[in-house]
């Protein structure tokens, strides 16, 4: 983060966005367990998540070390069936949802640390709510889903909805949403180029030019990734 400054001009390459707050303004990949995990998180069209822990988890067998690790420890429950664990090497957080019975439903790198509420009202996005797609399930429960968004200038991407923001009636809508992603490249370039490029395959977007307009620092600074940047490639006018 010392390399960067308000005012650098920078590309971002997402691996991941999670939807983390709803205002008012195909792939399915349903499924639970393991093979939903390698699916969804592991072998999934943006890529392997679990590298931005260590290039360790290349090796899948290392997943799910980590995971049942995880599932074993226990972790910091935050929610109902939710669970947090900070993996050992990176100290960035794990998810894992764990149904009633113990079965790990879904497991992945969690990102919602990226957005606190000090910087939501400077980051809200308008977009139109196009489908709501049930992502880790069990048991016919729905623990995890994707949404399917589409912004005011005709851009359409998938997010993760791990919170079960969205609502089906939500549908058809224009609501503003808070995104948080995980990065998995960030560089500097010497010209404006302000766009997004969206992955309709599965929930990516790429930021391919934008200025560095705030720094945030979180309370903490022992926390994974100690600092967040905006870039005015988010403002919801750009859209």
């Amino acid at each position: 983060m010392k390399n960067y400054k308000i005012g650098d001009y920078v590309r971002v390459e997402g691996g991941r966005n999670d939807l983390t707050g709803v205002w008012d303004f195909h792939d399915t990949g349903g499924g639970s367990g393991w093979v939903h995990i390698v699916h969804n998180h592991v072998n999934s069209p943006p890529g392997n998540q679990f590298l931005t822990f260590s290039y360790d988890y290349y090796d899948t067998e290392e997943i799910k070390n980590l995971i049942m690790k995880a599932a074993q420890c226990g972790g910091v429950e935050v929610t109902e069936n939710v669970y947090h664990y900070a993996e050992e090497s990176s100290g960035k957080m794990l998810r894992l949802i764990i149904a009633d019975n113990g079965y790990i439903v879904t497991a992945h790198p969690y990102t919602g640390f990226a957005v606190d509420d000090a910087v939501k009202e400077k980051i809200r996005v308008p977009v139109r709510i196009m489908d709501v797609i049930s992502d880790a399930e069990y048991l016919e429960k729905t623990y995890t889903q994707l949404v399917r968004v589409e912004f005011a200038n005709g851009l359409k991407t998938l997010v993760f909805d791990d919170d079960m923001l969205c609502k089906a009636e939500m549908v058809g809508k224009t609501k503003e949403i808070t995104l948080a992603m995980l990065v998995n490249s960030l560089e500097k370039i010497e010209y404006v180029d302000k766009c997004a490029d969206p992955d309709i395959t599965g929930p990516s977007l790429g930021i391919r030019g934008g200025m560095i307009e705030e720094i945030i620092i979180p309370d903490d600074p022992k926390m994974p990734n100690a600092g967040t940047m905006q870039s005015s490639i988010l403002e919801p006018e750009n859209y």
